[in-house]
């Protein structure tokens, strides 16, 4: 009866570390479950990101060439002024 008694704790015994493996593992699994979804969540944002940084690019350039072509139609009018300035003064010189 002894042996038999040992045999039902240590099979008690065994089904409980069966049972506790077998809820790790099904914590495991959703854990799993949750960082996959979590990284695909993640991937799709930074899908987001790279859109918005790659638009985000572009506006810069844009406005970089806008201000660019700002500066250059400015000093041009500028240098229109000045030679406009250059002849009134010219003419007023010579009395015209």
């Amino acid at each position: 009866m002894a042996t038999e008694r040992w045999n039902d704790e240590m099979l008690d015994r065994l089904a409980g570390i069966v049972e506790a493996n077998t809820q790790g593992i099904a914590d495991l699994r959703s854990a799993f479950e949750r960082n996959t979804q979590g990284i695909e969540s993640l991937r799709v944002l930074v899908g987001d990101l790279r859109e918005g940084q790659a638009l985000l690019t572009q506006m810069l350039v844009e406005e970089r060439e806008a201000r660019q072509e700002f500066r250059r139609t400015t000093n041009a009018a500028l240098d229109r002024i000045d030679r406009t300035l250059e002849e009134l003064k010219r003419n007023r010189d010579n009395g015209n």
